[in-house]
This record gives structure tokens, C-alpha cells and sequence, in this order.
């Protein structure tokens, strides 16, 4: 818990609809060891699932980005980080893609970004820009260049 003091603006932060389950989770760990029980089986997984979309948030740009280089940084084994996803999610690499994609449009849109298409694929992560073209139109239907022409000022 004393651990938690310099990271409250962080947590601050969070998902508001996730915080009652972190703060829960943390609270049975700190009585449980300040009974001398055993903290092991105790359920860590918000605070880890809180820990994985932090750290893909600031790394998203990072190309080598994946399942592997998270759970290496966060000290925890693949099964480890998989075993922490809801069951419904479609899997660590895809929610990266997706991410990815999603940070695409807000820069394509924005009249005053006149970096090339190629550069703006390497800003979220995808440095290959034909792979970022095919997998931008798979997911929204048009391919980049034409979303960007979209919302440019009319000469």
C-alpha cells in the first residue's frame, strides 16, 4: 500500500468503473497480510489488467510492441499475462492493432498534419505503411489517403 502513494495521480486517473474492483483487490491483499495470511491466490487481476493498459498506452508507438515485450517488462510470464485478459477479449496483439488503428484517424483528420502517410503509420507503431493501408481500410472501410482528403479544406 505504501507503494500505491507515488502512483495516486496515476491511478487517479483510471477508469472510474474499474477502480472499485482495484481498490478491493488491493484492500484483501493488505488485510490478508496484515493477518499473516498468505497472499497468494489473491485475486491481483484488475490491478495487473490496469498495469498491461497502461503500459501498452505508452508504448503503442514502439513497433516491437507485443505480448512478449509486455510481459517482460511488467516481470510476468505469457501464461501470466493471457490468464489476466477477460475471457471475451480477442487477445493481447489484436487489442494492440486495434489501438493502434484507432490513434490513425485523429491524425489523418487534422488539416494541419502534412506528414506523409508512411510517417503517420510509423507515429502509431505500424512502421511498414502498405501494411498500415490494407489494415486501416480493413478496419474502417476506406484506405487512409482518402479519409485524410476527406477532411482537408476545400480549395
Amino acid at each position: 500500500m505504501l507503494g500505491l502513494t507515488g502512483h495516486l495521480d496515476a491511478l487517479s486517473a483510471s477508469d472510474l468503473s474499474e477502480l472499485p474492483q482495484l481498490w478491493i483487490s488491493l484492500l484483501t491483499m493488505l488485510a490478508r497480510s496484515l493477518a499473516g495470511h498468505d497472499t497468494n491466490g489473491t485475486d491481483t487481476t484488475p490491478a495487473r489488467r490496469l498495469q498491461i493498459r497502461r503500459y501498452i498506452d505508452a508504448n503503442l508507438a514502439d513497433p516491437r510492441l507485443s505480448p512478449t515485450t509486455i510481459a517482460s517488462a511488467l516481470h510476468i510470464s505469457r501464461s501470466t499475462l493471457y490468464a489476466t485478459l477477460p475471457d471475451n477479449t480477442d487477445g493481447i496483439a489484436a487489442a494492440i492493432r486495434r489501438q493502434r488503428l484507432q490513434r490513425a484517424p485523429t491524425i489523418l483528420r487534422d488539416p494541419t498534419n502534412t506528414h506523409p502517410i508512411a510517417q503517420i503509420a510509423a507515429f502509431v507503431g505500424i512502421p511498414n505503411a502498405a501494411q498500415f493501408s490494407r489494415a486501416f481500410h480493413q478496419h474502417y472501410g476506406l484506405p487512409p489517403r482518402q479519409l485524410r482528403a476527406d477532411h482537408q479544406p476545400r480549395r
